[in-house]
């Protein structure tokens, strides 16, 4: 397993933090990708059976990965991923004021005008999604609203892609209910074992 410190990661100093700003999707991807590559490169891993699995913003970033990056990776999973950056940005803004709200904008857009935020989001790039796609979301997510994932889902249906769709009934952000890791772990390995199979993990039919 490949755990990226990709720019904006804390615990490497101000700088290599802002190196993420306006990058969510792009410079923030790559390093996540490189990542991959390497481990391919100096035959760690086979090149055909990568999935990437990420959680709130690495949840974004799998979904990201779905449509950006089919030649890499085999099935991607997000979990209380974020599907539409802009409509995301509006739902803080009821939340944050002034110079935070403002400084977290440029964090995640830049000096870019909003509509720009279409091209890194999963949502208006649905048809673009190119790999079977695990969502997995709790109802009382107070971090990223559950709807982020509930729009992708149905979009994800009527575009007629492989995806599957777990909301979690009370899971906040984190998931901290036993029971609620337990539903998240037990989908996570079917949707494994029918995209992404080893001799570990037996394919299983979807429920």
């Amino acid at each position: 397993m490949l755990q990226p410190n990709f720019r904006g990661s804390t615990g490497y100093g101000r700088s290599y933090e802002q190196k993420s700003y306006a990058q969510w999707g792009k410079a923030m991807q790559d390093d996540v990708d490189d990542g991959v590559r390497w481990l391919v490169e100096s035959g760690k891993v086979d090149p055909a059976r990568v999935c990437i699995v990420g959680w709130s913003y690495g949840g974004y970033a799998a979904q990201v990965a779905s449509f950006r990056n089919p030649d890499l990776y085999r099935c991607a999973v997000s979990v209380a991923g974020i599907s539409d950056l802009a409509a995301m940005l509006r739902h803080d803004q009821r939340f944050i004021y002034g110079s935070s709200f403002r400084k977290w904008r440029s964090r995640v857009q830049g000096d870019a005008a909003a509509s720009d935020l279409a091209a890194v989001s999963s949502l208006p790039r649905v048809n673009d999604v190119a790999m079977p796609l695990l969502l997995v979301h709790g109802t009382d997510d107070d971090l990223v609203p559950v709807v982020q994932s509930d729009k992708l889902a149905k979009a994800l249906q009527a575009a007629g892609r492989s995806s599957e769709y777990v909301r979690i009934k009370g899971g906040d952000h984190s998931l901290a209910e036993t029971a609620q890791r337990v539903q998240l772990l037990t989908a996570l390995d079917a949707f494994l074992a029918r995209h992404n199979p080893t001799d570990v993990l037996t394919a299983t039919p979807a429920p």
